[in-house]
């Protein structure tokens, strides 16, 4: 059993990695081999249109056919039973690194080609999916932004495409250790540092379940 675990965020250790890492231990607890990739070690783009993928007898097998540094992680997604995506939220959606990588993996196996109704995918073994986000946005918000319409559109891609996934959503996160040092007026720092204290524990705890939920749902689908 095999899990991939991807962090779109340019840091590798504030909240986006730390809740990644909780979702990775969680996996290992089910019995996951496991893998943390930070996409800011790779350069590569989104997709470039080449459409390799969507040729008649196409011999992608459903991994990107561009070659470049982030095709060898495209191939490890392949692999992979359970992949769980990481990202801060920028402006109301995942980051550019997490658009890209969700566009590099997931449209080679989709197809234009639909039987009764449904696109007819590039054989592959059911993946169980999982989407974190991080975001200053407060849960009570949420609604107001409409970010569970714009932020959710990609789990719901990610179902579609893998056949199942779950998102989780760590709202008001704690963008940087020492609030004095910038020019902002728009948050109170006492509420970000009670948020990061009480509930933040909470949401590395959901991620932990996520990690662990997932690779056990994975093994069991294995068994049939």
């Amino acid at each position: 059993m095999k899990a991939i675990l991807l962090n779109g965020s340019p840091r590798k250790n504030f909240s986006t990695a730390q809740l990644l890492q909780q979702a990775q231990l969680g996996a290992e607890a089910a019995g996951a081999e496991t893998e943390l990739i930070h996409l800011v070690d790779y350069e590569f783009t989104d997709c470039r249109e080449c459409y390799a993928c969507k040729l008649k007898n196409s011999k992608t097998g459903g991994v990107c056919a561009v070659r470049d540094s982030i095709q060898p992680v495209l191939k490890k997604i392949w692999d992979a039973d359970v992949v769980i995506v990481g990202s801060p939220v920028y402006f109301s959606y995942p980051n550019g690194q997490v658009i890209s990588l969700l566009n590099r993996s997931l449209f080679p196996i989709y197809s234009y080609f639909y039987k009764d109704g449904k696109p007819d995918m590039v054989p592959h073994a059911k993946k169980f999916s999982g989407l974190i986000y991080a975001m200053n946005c407060k849960e009570e918000e949420m609604e107001k932004f409409h970010y569970p319409e714009l932020l959710g559109t990609w789990g719901k891609t990610m179902d579609l495409v893998y056949g199942y996934n779950e998102v989780q959503y760590c709202c008001n996160t704690y963008q940087y250790n020492d609030y004095s040092r910038y020019r902002q007026n728009l948050f109170d720092e006492a509420d970000k540092k009670r948020q990061r204290e009480e509930v933040f524990p909470q949401d590395l705890k959901k991620a932990y379940d996520l990690g662990m939920r997932l690779t056990q749902m994975a093994a069991e689908d294995r068994k049939k």
